[in-house]
């Protein structure tokens, strides 16, 4: 006697149809982007703290595992470390700065006094009598162009703005380091079963390009900054090779980097001049200015185009326009983040291009025998 079968319901319950599955992932999808969208202030902070935590991430495993020490043990270390350092910097710099601020605020009150005395006075040219307060204001309205009070209510919210990112960047970057296998692992679990050894390829793939990036990067620092102190020991300037090292150090942030690097140069040129070269301080600054802009345009239009390029296999035309459309579209730290980004991208793209086509995005690396060795092993 036959009988019709049924299928149970799983566990569960019913399982739910492909048109009910299908909106449940648009509905997600959507409330997901409306997340990103209401809190895409938050975003820059987050990438920050994720890229740093990637970056002392190898620091905070090899500690770990050579002193035994827990992960949250060690992390907490570094961190009070890093703080240390931080309180010894601002001790050792305080009175030199507020040395210099005092020094600045004398200035521009004398800049302000001169300035409303040019106000005042009258211009006679070519017969016609100018005053200059009637074009740029009374002198009494002097001080307003130094301090308003909605200006300084501005200074003040950004300032309030940018210390409250910092302790967010500090604090995430703190928690990502403590649990950065348990959230990997977690990230993987998420996919589907059939899913998840590809996550993991893919993840050792995009590894692979910022360890690359990194070891890029840290080539670019060292020449950049052996270069520098060269050029500026050339030229007789005085703590050339401290100079050279700044620059390498600060050369990882593009464009910002070398500017606070080459004004600490013309300071000290300005300051010392040259130890040897019979030409006036300003002749120092001007020479040192043109110094940078020669060493940054080998670097951004070549070495770094050509250094990235071998390193992720990435065009050095891409490299190029890429850093510099960051530079022009999302600010320093886009720069900075912009060729890892591009090279992360195309490992994505070509997984799911050989998914779509039903190619194998990894395939198996093929042993070539080399005739001699076909023909030794003939014999």
């Amino acid at each position: 006697m036959n009988q019709t079968t049924r299928q149970q319901p799983e566990p569960g319950g019913r399982m739910w149809s492909r048109n009910a599955r299908y909106l449940a992932l648009a509905v997600t999808v959507g409330v997901l982007l409306a997340v990103l969208y209401a809190a895409r202030d938050l975003l820059g902070p987050l990438f920050i703290s994720a890229f740093l935590a990637y970056l002392l991430n190898p620091i905070v495993t090899a500690l770990s595992r050579r002193s035994r020490l827990p992960r949250k043990v060690v992390t907490t270390l570094i961190y009070l470390v890093i703080l240390g350092l931080f309180v010894l910097l601002a001790l050792t710099l305080a009175p030199t700065i507020v040395e210099q601020v005092r020094k600045l605020s004398v200035e521009a009150q004398t800049i302000g006094e001169n300035l409303e005395t040019f106000l005042a006075q009258r211009v006679v040219v070519f017969g016609f009598t100018l005053q200059p307060a009637q074009i740029l204001g009374e002198p009494g309205d002097v001080s307003d162009l130094f301090i308003r009070s909605d200006r300084v209510v501005r200074v003040f919210q950004t300032a309030t703005t940018n210390f409250v990112w910092v302790l967010v960047i500090l604090v995430t970057t703190f928690y990502l380091l403590q649990d950065w296998m348990r959230l990997r692992e977690w990230l993987f679990q998420l996919a589907p079963e059939w899913a998840e050894s590809d996550m993991r390829r893919l993840y050792a793939e995009v590894k692979r390009i910022w360890q690359n990036y990194l070891r890029g990067q840290l080539l670019l620092m060292f020449v950049v900054g052996l270069i520098t102190w060269i050029a500026l020991e050339a030229i007789g300037l005085p703590g050339a090779g401290a100079i050279g090292l700044l620059t390498g150090l600060v050369d990882i942030i593009p464009t910002l980097g070398p500017i606070l690097a080459m004004v600490v140069a013309v300071l000290v040129a300005l300051s010392d001049g040259s130890s040897f070269l019979p030409l006036s301080n300003l002749w120092i600054a001007l020479l040192t200015v043109a110094i940078y802009a020669l060493i940054q345009g080998i670097e951004n239009v070549w070495l770094r185009p050509q250094v990235m390029s071998s390193r992720l296999q990435i065009h050095p035309a891409v490299v190029f326009v890429g850093v510099a459309a960051a530079v022009y579209l999302l600010g320093v730290f886009g720069a900075l983040v912009i060729v890892p980004v591009l090279g992360t991208l195309a490992i994505i793209g070509s997984y799911l291009r050989c998914r779509i086509l039903q190619l194998d995005p990894w395939p198996e690396v093929k042993r070539v025998i080399e005739p001699m060795e076909a023909e030794g092993t003939n014999g």
